[in-house]
């Protein structure tokens, strides 16, 4: 009712009791139709504010509906912030108050700088017309910044999905990126998130796993080479000792000596079958001498 009637007064307790539940805002109050903040949990002094000339009142004003701001620097409380705003209509559809709601921006910002990344790499959050919400490193130097000619910026802002682009970042230094909307914070309709990284760090996890692989497949190549060599040598010397026991059977008068069944290289096969042929020779030759 307070809202309603724009009575300042009750309607500034109302809201700072409202405020205090939610910290990570900056203020919370309502705007005359014509622009007065008539309500703030933050106290104002002396001096009315003016929103007329917020995008962000006349879009609710005119449309209506739910509205988010873009970055932009509270009136009231000075901070970088987001506003999220809603009209109050009476039964007839009159516009009587615009409440409002200005997200803090220090909380954002403190969740990026936690974030552990490698070195050389960028953490941003933008809001829908490309402005710096919040960055790491150095928020304080890129925070505020419209940064809509940045590549990677025309880039999520342009895909309303997720994506991954090799692209030089803000501060104009090619990195990988991921990029994705923050559909999560309610409040922050729109804006996106992007991670970058240095493509020698990104690619460098590929880069072992494929000379580990490499190194593998090698060590396997080489096992199976000495495996083949050593396998065909012992069976070249398991045949040679065959044949020399055979000669040897043969040499003291054992005419049924035979070198086995011919395997191996040709040259060894041929050396068996002409072994045998003559042993074969001199077991025909005894027996027609008996």
């Amino acid at each position: 009712p307070d809202v309603r009637r724009r009575a300042g007064a009750p309607c500034s307790p109302v809201m700072a009791g409202v405020w205090k539940q939610y910290p990570r805002y900056a203020n919370i109050g309502a705007v005359a139709p014509d622009g007065p903040v008539f309500c703030s949990a933050v106290p104002m002094g002396e001096e009315r504010r003016n929103a007329s000339d917020n995008r962000w009142f006349r879009q609710a004003a005119q449309e209506r509906g739910l509205v988010v701001s873009g970055f932009h620097f509270g009136g009231i409380t000075g901070k970088a912030v987001l506003t999220t705003a809603y009209p109050v209509v009476n039964g007839r559809g009159e516009l009587q108050a615009v409440l409002f709601a200005s997200l803090d921006l220090v909380w954002l910002n403190r969740i990026v700088a936690e974030a552990e990344l490698p070195p050389g790499s960028v953490l941003a959050v933008i809001d829908p017309f490309g402005t710096i919400l919040a960055h790491f490193p150095d928020p304080d130097i890129w925070v505020g910044t419209a940064a809509d000619e940045a590549p990677i910026v025309r880039a999520a802002l342009a895909d309303p999905r997720a994506g991954v682009a090799d692209i030089p970042g803000i501060d104009g230094r090619l990195r990988l990126f991921a990029y994705a909307p923050l559909d999560e914070a309610a409040p922050i309709t729109g804006a996106r998130v992007l991670v970058g990284i240095p493509p020698d760090v990104a690619y460098a996890e590929t880069e072992r796993m494929l000379w580990r692989n490499l190194l593998g497949l090698g060590a396997v190549a080489i096992l199976a080479f000495v495996a083949g060599w050593w396998g065909s040598d012992a069976f070249l010397l398991r045949r040679l000792r065959a044949l020399v026991a055979a000669t040897r059977r043969l040499a003291a008068g054992d005419l049924r000596a035979r070198s086995g069944p011919a395997q191996g290289s040709p040259e060894l096969r041929e050396l068996s079958r002409a072994f045998d042929d003559m042993a074969t020779s001199l077991e025909a030759r005894q027996v027609e001498a008996e």
